[in-house]
């Protein structure tokens, strides 16, 4: 059964070897950013996340208010 991309070009075996090592890469660092998350939460709380939110959340508005195009950063 062929597996096709989203151009429609079909995927040959290296091209599955590559997709598995990235999944099993991404699935490896996932689980380190959710044990480091857990584990500053613990020591931390939420404390410094609420910090963090005001912060970007000021920047953000300041940006907006001083006329920058923010719809071509992503």
């Amino acid at each position: 059964k062929l597996l096709l991309d989203p151009s429609g070009v079909a995927m040959i075996q290296e091209n599955l070897i590559t997709l598995l090592i990235g999944n099993v890469i991404a699935f490896i660092v996932a689980m380190g950013a959710i044990k480091f998350f857990i584990e500053f939460l613990t020591r931390h709380g939420f404390k410094a996340f609420g910090y963090y939110r005001i912060i970007v959340g000021s920047i953000l508005l300041a940006l907006i208010i001083s006329g920058v195009d923010l719809s071509n950063m992503l």
